[in-house]
């Protein structure tokens, strides 16, 4: 039976079987031995050879969102929104405009600014964007222009909606007084030593008095921050320092000052690099507040304000990067908002020297 098929013939016990197999073969099999007999339906025999091997499917992929939000196929400004804060000078930031299309190039025509002057962007201009493009913009916020920053920049799209290309800027200008009181660094010298100057702080709190009818008085607090105002007298050591100052006074009359309390002093005491967001120094006891400014200074035109992001025994970090450096022992004051309530008096002493007692009208800041 070497090849599985009964071989036609007398039978005999040899043939029927053998003691000593040695050089015996096996036939190739007839059938695949990974085919099984498939039975006939209704009936109790082998049926015939069949291939169990499952026939190949046709697998078409398809799109679909992503964490059921559309990605793809759109142009996508990030970020949408920026609260700029106080800006006292010129600001960048950068701006990622992204064609995820992922089968076609979209043209961009213009970039729109409406709301507000001061704001542009680098580059400019139509701009050709192939399929899944990323690009950086860097949008320039002047430190001069409108006091209230409400603006909505659009990147103008060939056959996209514009309400999904846009970035709103809020924020607001403010120019510092960088002039300290007598006594101290002031004039136009790299001083920056202690303020020695008088400075008066007046602070004003508001109260509701209800008097019963036995004359017993119940008194509230109306006011959660007070109001107050600032004055301390400084001088000019120089005409170009006395014609500046008069300037910006004029300039920002009817404007918001950025007013450095100038008794409340802090020093860094590691150098500050170009685009660094932390300034170490030792701000505890001092009038620093998260959301508040800070503001760096050597001399009346070398200088750099910022909004404060957070606060720790040891250091100070920044909502925006430095613009410049600054070494160590750079003096860093705490900075508020004020108003100047009326035209301020200015003295001239000599042609070259002269000096002002100036007022400044603060709204909510701690003493």
């Amino acid at each position: 039976m070497a090849n599985g098929r009964l071989v036609p013939g007398p039978q005999t016990a040899a043939s029927q079987g053998s003691v000593n197999l040695t050089g015996a073969t096996i036939s190739t099999p007839e059938a695949s031995a990974a085919w099984q007999l498939q039975p006939v339906v209704g009936r109790g025999i082998k049926g015939a050879f069949v291939n169990p091997v499952q026939p190949a499917l046709s697998r078409i992929g398809r799109d679909a969102p992503l964490h059921d939000q559309a990605w793809f196929d759109k142009i996508h400004i990030l970020p949408r929104e920026l609260d700029l804060g106080e800006i006292v000078s010129e600001e960048k930031i950068d701006v990622e405009v992204w064609n995820s299309f992922r089968n076609r190039a979209k043209l961009l025509t213009a970039i729109n600014v409406t709301g507000s002057d001061g704001i542009s962007t680098i580059p400019t201009g139509a701009f050709h964007f192939p399929a899944t493009l990323s690009k950086v913009y860097t949008v320039v916020i002047a430190g001069e222009g409108d006091p209230i920053i409400d603006a909505i920049l659009t990147w103008i799209f060939t056959g996209i909606s514009s309400s999904g290309t846009n970035l709103h800027i809020v924020g607001f200008r403010l120019t510092p007084f960088s002039w300290p009181p007598n006594g101290g660094g002031g004039g136009g010298g790299d001083g920056g030593g202690d303020q020695g100057g008088s400075i008066e702080e007046t602070f004003g709190y508001l109260t509701d008095i209800i008097v019963s009818q036995d004359g017993m008085e119940q008194r509230r607090q109306l006011r959660a921050v007070p109001v107050g105002s600032i004055s301390y007298s400084t001088l000019f050591e120089s005409l170009q320092d006395a014609q500046l100052a008069n300037a910006v006074l004029y300039g920002n009359s009817a404007g918001v000052f950025g007013v450095p309390r100038w008794q409340f002093r802090s020093e860094l005491v590691s150098a500050a690099a170009i685009n660094d967001t932390i300034l170490f120094c030792d701000p505890t006891n001092l009038p620093f507040e998260v959301g508040g400014l800070c503001f760096l200074w050597k001399s009346p035109t070398s200088w750099e304000a910022h909004a404060i992001n957070s606060i720790a025994s040891d250091r100070i970090v920044l909502n925006l990067p430095l613009r410049k450096a600054w070494p160590i022992g750079t003096a860093i004051y705490p900075m508020v908002r004020g108003r100047s309530p009326f035209g301020q008096a200015f003295r001239w002493e000599t042609l070259t020297f002269g000096g002002m007692d100036v007022v400044f009208e603060v709204e909510g800041f701690r003493p």
